[in-house]
């Protein structure tokens, strides 16, 4: 499956969505480590960043991006692994584990690359794409008040057949921010992309909606 890294002007928004002191924060697709590169100067002295890639080029990119940004006292692990497979045989020790998830999913286009839905989900659907599969993963990793940043296509958003999806995060937290992404924001993939800014455990009656101008105001 192809990789589309983040833009480094996508990563700098979301990135305004994080308090500063984050004691744990986690990249579950961290490909080049452009997405999480601005989120690092935001992490305590003593916090610990946790890269995970199923590709070892990927990881070995990432260190050399990363090695040099971590702060002072903090731990960087990285892990070559699928991060489904990772996070269900690490379950115990990671469910609740991190204050912020920030994400660059992969996306399944075909049918054929759907996976296995979550246990979280499973009530919902069998089989998911790998995407929405990420993204529920990631919530159950995250702290409750804890912050889940993450680049989502359109379907997650908008898509008819998967209101079931929308319906199930705002049962679970709050969707407090939704930015829609420039087309060219990944050469050569079509589909419309968003920012998901999403809180686990809270409730809102309110989301920011905002368009694809990213030097707007929000």
């Amino acid at each position: 499956m192809k990789r589309h890294d983040t833009p480094p002007e996508v990563a700098a928004v979301l990135a305004r969505h994080v308090p500063r002191n984050i004691s744990s924060l986690l990249d579950p697709s961290v490909g080049s480590g452009v997405l999480i590169s601005p989120f690092v100067n935001r992490l305590s002295n003593s916090g610990r960043i946790t890269c995970v890639d199923i590709s070892p080029e990927a990881i070995a990119e990432a260190k050399e991006n990363l090695g040099n940004l971590s702060v002072q006292g903090s731990r960087l692990e990285f892990v070559v692994d699928d991060f489904l497979n990772w996070s269900e045989k690490n379950k115990r020790k990671l469910v609740e584990a991190f204050d912020v998830v920030v994400l660059n999913p992969p996306f399944a286009g075909k049918l054929d690359e759907w996976c296995c839905a979550p246990s979280e989900i499973r009530r919902f659907r069998s089989r998911v794409p790998l995407e929405i599969a990420f993204l529920f993963r990631s919530i159950e990793l995250t702290k409750p008040g804890g912050s889940v940043l993450a680049i989502v296509p359109a379907s997650v958003i908008s898509g008819e057949q998967t209101r079931w999806v929308r319906e199930a995060l705002l049962k679970m937290g709050a969707i407090k921010f939704v930015r829609e992404l420039p087309l060219s924001t990944f050469p050569g993939v079509e589909c419309r992309f968003y920012l998901l800014i999403y809180v686990k455990g809270t409730q809102s009656q309110h989301s920011v909606l905002c368009n694809h101008d990213l030097d707007g105001k929000e």
